[in-house]
C-alpha cells in the first residue's frame, strides 16, 4: 500500500496529553429457576425443553419467563469445567425486554466475540447488539457474560433490513452426541426435506410453510447451477455482495475459524421483501482474534485469500464438507475480488487499523476491570493480550500483502477524472476553549459534508450545528459531548475519511 494512498485515511492522535476512559457499570443480571427445573436442563442440555423462572434485570423482575441452556460445544466445556452455564432467555410478547423477545447470555471471561461484534458493526454488517453483564443465578454470582440478541427476532429483523416478513434461515445443526448437517451452499437436490437441519427455518414456519424450504433451495439452485457468462448479473441481482464482501473481509482480518467461510456453519441467511434480495449474517463470534490450529484456521499470518480459490491445503477435518460455491464463484469475478481488496484496504486504516482497535480493547477492558476481579480478570486480560498480539501480527502481514492488490477506486462506485495519487485528507483541529473542532478538507470540494461521529464503542452522536466558515473548512460544535475519544468520518463520493478525536473540558 503506497503512503499517498496511506495519507488518504491514516488516524491523527491530537497532540494532548489527557486520555479518558469512562469506567462503564454493567448490568446485574438474576435468574431463579427452581432445583426441579435445572434438573430437568441438565437431563439435556443440549436438546431440553423450555423450563419457566423469574428474571431481573437491575431490579426489575420479568415472572413466569422461558429459560434453556445455550449452545453447543462451548457449552459442553462448561459443563465439564464446573456449574457455569450458557442461557436463553424468552419473554412475553407483550412484555419485552428492551423490544425484544429473546436474550442469550454466554459466559466469556474473555473479549475476543464483544470485539468481533462491534468491528462488524462498524464495517456495517448486519450484526446483532452485545454488552457485558455481571449474571447471578438464585442470587449466586456467576460471573461475567455476554449479553446478546437473536437474529430471529422480528423486531431485530425490521429495524435492520426495514422488513420482517421474508425467509431467515439458521445454518447447519453441529450438536454433542447428534448427526452432523452443515450449510456448504451446495445444491441438496429438488426436495424441501434434503434441506432440513442443514439450513433451520426461523421465520414463516407456522402450519405448512415449516416444511417449505423452496426459497433456499432456489437460492442454492442459483448458487451452483447459473451459467458462468449469467452468474456476476444475477448474483448482484439476487444477494447483497458488497455486504458479503465487507464481511469476508472482517472474518478474514479476526481468523473466524469457526464460521463460514472457513467452516461450513454459524451463520444466518435472510431473504429481504423490501430489495428482494439475500442477507448474509454472521453468527457465533467466539472463535476470533486467535491462532486456532485447527480445520480451516487462518493464522495471523494467513493470506488475505485464504480459501477463495479451493480446498487443498487448508482443511483437516474431512468429514466436514470441503466445497464453497458461493465464496468460490464470487472471488472468480475479477470486479468482486478487486472490490475485496478495495474494501480490505480501506478496513485497514480505518476499523482494522491497530489504533482503532487497541481504543476499543482499552474501553471494553476499562469496564470489566471495574466490575470483574480474581481469577476471572485474570483470564480475561490475559486474553486481551493474546487478542493485542495478534492483532498487531495481523495488521502488518495484511498491510504487507495488500501491498500487492492495491485498488485506488472503489470497483462498484468508480470516481471518474480523479488522480489516485492526489493526496486529498482531512486536517482536525480542535478548540477546546470554544467547545468546537475545525474540519478542513484538503484536495477535494464537498458542499453538504456527510460527517459521522462515533465513540469508542460505536456509539453514533448526531451533529446538528456544523458550520461551514471558509473555502473547505467546517466548524463543528463539541459542546454537548462527554470529554473522551471520538472517531469523526466523512463519507464522500466513493470515499472514507475517519480521524481520530480527544474531546477535553
Amino acid at each position: 500500500m503506497s503512503s499517498n494512498y496511506r495519507i488518504l485515511t491514516l488516524f491523527l492522535f491530537i497532540a494532548l496529553s489527557f486520555y479518558y476512559t469512562e469506567a462503564q457499570e454493567f448490568k446485574h443480571i438474576n435468574i431463579t429457576i427452581a432445583q426441579d427445573s435445572i434438573d430437568e436442563l441438565e437431563s439435556h442440555p443440549f436438546t431440553n425443553e423450555d423450563v419457566h423462572g423469574d428474571f431481573t434485570i437491575d431490579g426489575v423482575t420479568y415472572n413466569d419467563i422461558e429459560i434453556h441452556y445455550r449452545g453447543a460445544f462451548y457449552l459442553l466445556n462448561l459443563i465439564n469445567q464446573g456449574s457455569l452455564r450458557n442461557w436463553k432467555i424468552k419473554f412475553e410478547k407483550e412484555n419485552k425486554l428492551e423490544n425484544r423477545r429473546e436474550w442469550n447470555f454466554n459466559y466469556e471471561n474473555y473479549i475476543r466475540q464483544n470485539l468481533a461484534y462491534h468491528v462488524f458493526r462498524q464495517l456495517e454488517v448486519p450484526v446483532i447488539s452485545s454488552e457485558n453483564v455481571l449474571l447471578s443465578v438464585n442470587n449466586q454470582l456467576q460471573g461475567l457474560y455476554l449479553k446478546y440478541e437473536d437474529p430471529d427476532n422480528k423486531d431485530w429483523l425490521e429495524e435492520v433490513f426495514g422488513n420482517k416478513d421474508g425467509d431467515l434461515y439458521k445454518a447447519a445443526f453441529d450438536v454433542p452426541g447428534q448427526p452432523k448437517f452443515f450449510a456448504d451452499l451446495t445444491y441438496l437436490g429438488d426436495n424441501s426435506s434434503d434441506y432440513f437441519l442443514h439450513y433451520r427455518k426461523q421465520t414463516n414456519k407456522d402450519g405448512p410453510d415449516e416444511f417449505d424450504y423452496t426459497s433456499i433451495r432456489l437460492f442454492t439452485a442459483l448458487i451452483n447451477q447459473t451459467p458462468d457468462e449469467d452468474f456476476e448479473q444475477t448474483i448482484l441481482d439476487f444477494f447483497d455482495v458488497e455486504e458479503f464482501i465487507t464481511y469476508l473481509v472482517g472474518a478474514n482480518f479476526m481468523a473466524h475459524w469457526d464460521g463460514y467461510p472457513f467452516r461450513p456453519k454459524n451463520y444466518f441467511l435472510y431473504y429481504n421483501p423490501a430489495d428482494l434480495k439475500w442477507h448474509f449474517i454472521p453468527w457465533d463470534l467466539d472463535g476470533t482474534f486467535q491462532n486456532y490450529g485447527n480445520r480451516n484456521s487462518i493464522r495471523n499470518d494467513g493470506s488475505i485469500f485464504h480459501y477463495f480459490d479451493g480446498i487443498a491445503p487448508y482443511n483437516n477435518t474431512p468429514t466436514e464438507p470441503l466445497a464453497r460455491p458461493l465464496l468460490w464463484r464470487i472471488m472468480d469475478i475479477p470486479l468482486f475480488r478487486d472490490k475485496y481488496c478495495y474494501e480490505y484496504q480501506k478496513a485497514i486504516d480505518n476499523y482494522l487499523n491497530s489504533d482503532y482497535l487497541f481504543g476499543i480493547i482499552d474501553s471494553i477492558s476499562a469496564g470489566v476491570s471495574n466490575n470483574s476481579g480474581g481469577m476471572e480478570l485474570n483470564e480475561f486480560n490475559i486474553d486481551v493480550s493474546q487478542v493485542r498480539n495478534f492483532i498487531n501480527a495481523r495488521f502488518q502481514n495484511v498491510s504487507s500483502e495488500l501491498n500487492g492488490c492495491q485498488i485506488l477506486e472503489d470497483p462498484f462506485n468508480p470516481i471518474t477524472g480523479l488522480d489516485p495519487l492526489e493526496e486529498i485528507h482531512l486536517k482536525v483541529y480542535p478548540n477546546p476553549v470554544a467547545h468546537s473542532v475545525i474540519v478542513e478538507t484538503v484536495g477535494m470540494r464537498i458542499e453538504e459534508p456527510l460527517f459521522r461521529l462515533t465513540d469508542l464503542l460505536g456509539k453514533t452522536f448526531i451533529l446538528s450545528d456544523i458550520d461551514h466558515i471558509e473555502n473547505n473548512k467546517f466548524k463543528i460544535n463539541t459542546s454537548h459531548l462527554a470529554p473522551g475519544t471520538y472517531f469523526l468520518t466523512l463519507n464522500n463520493n466513493a470515499r472514507q475519511f475517519v480521524k481520530k478525536i480527544v474531546i477535553v473540558k
